[in-house]
């Protein structure tokens, strides 16, 4: 089961009721205040941008007759394309590492 609270962030144990969250990233999903409350006018989410760029992104290969490769994306193995569809989630979650911290583990 999934709830939705509304916590003022303004106030101190608002702040901390928040802080204390945010140490159980794998079962608590922060949402922006737009989305639980509705996208404005104009804006889109971020599954909807995606999928906007995945849908022109085929129409014009199938538009371009000198494109003879099949589109990447169908040639991708399912597991690849569910690993792809999780990144783009964790972006619009916001759930991302910086590039840096990740590069100092491998230059050492």
């Amino acid at each position: 089961m999934i709830h939705t609270i509304k916590i003022d962030d303004k106030t101190p144990t608002g702040k901390r009721l928040i802080d204390e969250l945010r140490k159980y990233h794998k079962v608590v999903i922060f949402e922006k205040p737009s989305q639980s409350e509705g996208i404005q006018e104009g804006y889109m989410t971020g599954d909807e941008f995606f999928s906007g760029i995945k849908e022109e992104l085929k129409r014009r290969s199938q538009d371009n007759a000198k494109v003879k490769e099949p589109d990447f994306w169908e040639t991708m193995l399912e597991e690849q394309k569910q690993e792809v569809e999780k990144g783009l989630s964790e972006i619009v979650r916001e759930d991302t590492v910086e590039y840096e911290s990740v590069m100092k583990k491998h230059r050492k």
